[in-house]
């Protein structure tokens, strides 16, 4: 390879990195919205189906 950045980039390679941008403020966001669902709706339930998981997370976010 003539630098890093074609090595980086060379699709032979088993392993991949992916560099995520600083500003990237609002995947944190997310992650806290997940545990939030998990933490206070999912945890210790049982669902007979996605119906009732769909509705359920639906009466929860009103």
């Amino acid at each position: 390879m003539e630098n890093r950045a074609d090595f980086l980039h060379d699709t032979s390679h088993r392993i991949r990195f992916v560099y995520t941008p600083k500003h990237s403020f609002w995947m944190n966001q997310i992650e806290i919205w997940f545990s939030i669902i998990n933490r206070k709706l999912l945890k210790r339930k049982s669902y007979l189906s996605i119906e009732q998981l769909e509705a359920s997370i639906l009466r929860f976010i009103e």
